[in-house]
């Protein structure tokens, strides 16, 4: 019954508009001919107009009824199409290819027992003895070459201590007092 309801309004109000139209001329030339000239042309102009202006709203009405529909019919088009994109997608997804580990071909072979690294001075870092690359002191295995490092035997960094007596942390740079074994900032021990 509503199938086509946008396009049914609007041909009834096209009938609906002509019928009104030459009705209202009718009755204005029946009042003509019966003496009545002015209500008349009073109720041709006015009634075909009034008429008229209101089939043009019904009419926008149906327009607009018709436009609602075929956005809905695209809108529901395009929702199966994604929903068949969707279904594909993850049909056809496979999981991500786990990337190959990359080796650092260039440099020699780690030795199999572990190796003390050499700490470098005024810093918190340790230096590989083999590719010479510094790096944190905490590491247990050089970053850039393999090299397994031992970490009981991690040297600290060397105090050197100023005229005074006063030495500066190696940690945080702070400057210490002779007197004092740990650093006042960070806590760092002198051994």
């Amino acid at each position: 019954m509503f199938e086509n309801i946008g396009e049914t309004i609007k041909a009834f109000v096209y009938v609906v508009c002509w019928i009104g139209i030459g009705l209202c001329c009718l009755v204005g030339l029946i009042l003509l001919f019966t003496g009545n000239i002015l209500s008349g042309l009073l109720t041709a102009a006015i009634g075909s107009l009034s008429t008229w202006l209101s089939c043009f709203f019904v009419y926008g009405f149906g327009e607009l009824i018709t436009q609602t529909t075929i956005v809905a019919e695209n809108t529901q088009e395009l929702k199966s199409k994604l929903n068949a994109l969707s279904q594909n997608a993850a049909a056809s997804a496979q999981p991500a290819p786990i990337p190959a580990p990359v080796y650092n071909v260039y440099a020699p072979a780690a030795p199999a027992t572990p190796v003390t690294p050499v700490s470098v001075p005024n810093s918190d870092s340790i230096q590989c003895p083999q590719c010479h690359t510094v790096q944190p002191a905490n590491r247990k295995v050089c970053w850039s070459c393999g090299l397994r490092f031992n970490a009981a035997n991690t040297p600290k960094p060397e105090i050197t201590r100023n005229e005074d007596g006063s030495w500066t942390c190696p940690k945080c740079q702070r400057r210490n007092l002779a007197a004092r074994n740990t650093c006042l900032s960070c806590d760092y021990e002198l051994e």
